[in-house]
């Protein structure tokens, strides 16, 4: 079956088994979608999305600075608002479920806030080692995971800026360095005053979830997992392919960046600093990379200029075989477990709306006739 072929009208396909070179052992799994709804819409500047274990789905609003409950048959509610005390927010930055169910919500002013999915529990002031980190997720039920780049930034222009990779442990507030990485070709503009990452370079993609922290490096092509002592464990090689960009691919790039962006005033911003940035050469083997609460990592292999549909990976440390799944390449995806992906879609108006797509899993026996 195309591409082409594929019948996208609810913005997925069935998941089957991909090509790799790990070897897959046992039965083949096939995830097939059963059911897509709408849960939210006329959304703007969502941050993040998570769905706990009792169903409700959590929308961080950073521009609302306030976290947005929704609930079957239930009017929605909102928990925190803006501010600097306990359970406020100055910049809500990103929101990620741990393995208790804990809601960690990472704002930009140094401040880490947790909350039930009913209300608020405790903020922490992270030490000024993490201040200005990004937060990856919670690895553990006491654990996050912050990257963070040099504290000393180079002068203006372009650089290889490498990447510490940070747990922190709630209990103790001890830091701990996991890993340094080999980095992200980064754009300084004088101009703006700005720091970005320079379109279609070099680039280092990380996530964090219940199997621990992963990265995917331009160049290396394999997803690792980070162990003990900077260690790597290889849990995929990606196929060896250069393709290069065009102007199409760097429109199709613009359109789909700017609309991350939670405001328009951002996006003007943004706009301007690449249109300073000197763009790579060559698209990266993977854009994406996300952790799913059942364990695994979804990495999206990133579509060329005329591919309506994008490719992700589902890799699982615990099997071998190795899942694939197209989906519409507009769809932004912001929480993935074993049964359910919820995703954000821009619409026609500018607004964004919520999407839940359920699929379950199908075991088919093995080919022996041959």
């Amino acid at each position: 079956m195309t591409r082409s072929a594929i019948n996208v009208a609810l913005g997925f396909v069935t998941l089957g088994c991909a090509p790799a070179e790990r070897p897959t052992v046992g039965p083949a799994v096939d995830l097939v979608v059963v059911d897509s709804s709408v849960l939210a819409v006329d959304l703007a500047g969502v941050s993040g999305v998570v769905r706990t274990s009792s169903g409700a789905v959590v929308v961080a609003e950073q521009g609302a600075a306030s976290l947005l409950v929704l609930r079957p048959g239930i009017p929605p509610i909102h928990l925190g608002r803006r501010g600097s005390g306990p359970g406020e927010f100055g910049l809500l930055y990103r929101v990620h479920l741990c393995p208790t169910d804990s809601i960690v919500v990472h704002d930009y002013d140094g401040r880490i806030h947790l909350f039930s999915d009913t209300g608020f529990l405790r903020t922490i002031l992270l030490p000024p080692r993490l201040s200005a980190a990004e937060f990856l997720g919670c690895p553990s039920a006491d654990t996050l995971a912050f990257a963070k780049l040099p504290d000393r930034i180079p002068g203006m222009g372009l650089h290889l800026m490498p990447i510490t990779v940070f747990g922190y442990a709630m209990s103790t507030a001890n830091v701990q360095w996991r890993a340094t990485l080999r980095g992200t070709e980064m754009f300084i503009s004088e101009r703006y005053s700005a720091l970005y990452e320079r379109p279609f370079g070099a680039q280092t993609l990380l996530a964090a979830g219940r199997s621990g922290v992963a990265t995917a490096e331009t160049g290396r092509r394999e997803l690792r997992l980070i162990v003990e002592d900077g260690g790597f464990e290889t849990l995929y090689f990606l196929p060896s392919e250069s393709r290069g960009t065009s102007q199409k691919a760097r429109t199709r790039y613009l359109k789909e960046r700017l609309a991350e962006e939670p405001d328009s005033a951002s996006r003007v911003t943004l706009r301007k600093i690449l249109d300073e940035a000197p763009w790579g050469d060559y698209l990266p083997e993977v854009d994406r990379l996300l952790a799913s609460q059942s364990g695994a990592f979804w990495l999206r292999r990133s579509p060329s200029a005329v591919d309506s549909l994008a490719e992700w990976l589902v890799i699982s440390r615990d099997s071998p075989i190795i899942q694939r799944i197209f989906l519409d390449r507009s769809l932004r995806l912001q929480f993935v477990d074993d049964t359910r992906i919820l995703a954000l879609q821009e619409t026609s108006d500018g607004y964004e709306r919520l999407r839940e797509l359920v699929f379950k899993g199908i075991t088919t026996a093995p080919d022996t006739s041959r």
